[in-house]
């Protein structure tokens, strides 16, 4: 059985090309190297896998918190069942924003290499990397978990609730549609994560309040 080999000279999307059109995943040797390989059209079973992968780890994430905060944090360890879902949120939406972040900055302004940005280069725009997919495919499983937690668990019924529920069905829904068309509005999907960075604010400040340090410099900074 022929297997593609990737020439560390080669240009990464080009090598994330020919390893896909001989039907094996890419051999990168570094991170670096497979996130700024060409992403291949329509890989379905790729997608799949990688949102289970997603849903795995926010799950589990919450799992381990609860455990944590079980343990460590009586203000948790006093609330129902409602209220510890909606603190283990907090915290979620907390790391999932700090890899949003992470993930859009690299994707903006280094992915595409030699000085190349998605304000400087066409080219950059225009082709979705395994990055971009990492990126998406991270928050849908979030935005899954969280609609999980919040709609069967909380059962939220208040105006902001429901909005949140359609935020989340509706931006979902939104990556995976521009995964089937697989051009610009994949990395302007990515782009537009970079907004995340707000709710890092928004959620340590109800944490902190939460704790009882609503007094404090933290807090009204945050």
């Amino acid at each position: 059985m022929a297997t593609a080999v990737i020439d560390s000279h080669q240009d990464p999307a080009a090598a994330g090309a020919a390893t896909h059109a001989h039907g094996t995943e890419p051999q990168a040797s570094w991170w670096w190297d497979y996130a700024s390989m060409k992403a291949p059209l329509h890989d379905e079973m790729y997608y799949f896998k990688y949102t289970i992968l997603s849903l795995a780890y926010f799950f589990a994430f919450s799992l381990a918190i609860h455990v944590l905060a079980s343990k460590f944090a009586r203000v948790y360890a006093e609330m129902d069942r409602a209220k510890q879902t909606v603190y283990r949120a907090y915290i979620l939406s907390v790391v999932h924003a700090i890899v949003c972040v992470i993930l859009a900055t690299i994707s903006m302004w280094y992915i595409c290499g030699d000085g190349k940005t998605v304000f400087n280069s066409d080219e950059c725009l225009n082709t979705p990397r395994y990055i971009h997919i990492w990126a998406l495919l991270h928050t849908c499983g979030y935005f899954m978990t969280d609609f999980f937690f919040m709609y069967f668990v909380v059962g939220g019924d208040t105006a902001l609730d429901y909005q949140t529920y359609a935020h989340h069905l509706v931006a979902t829904a939104t990556f995976y549609q521009t995964l089937y068309f697989m051009d610009f509005m994949v990395v302007f999907g990515v782009m537009l994560l970079f907004i995340e960075i707000s709710t890092i604010f928004l959620s340590v400040r109800w944490l902190l309040f939460t704790h009882g340090q609503g007094e404090t410099g933290a807090y009204k900074i945050n």
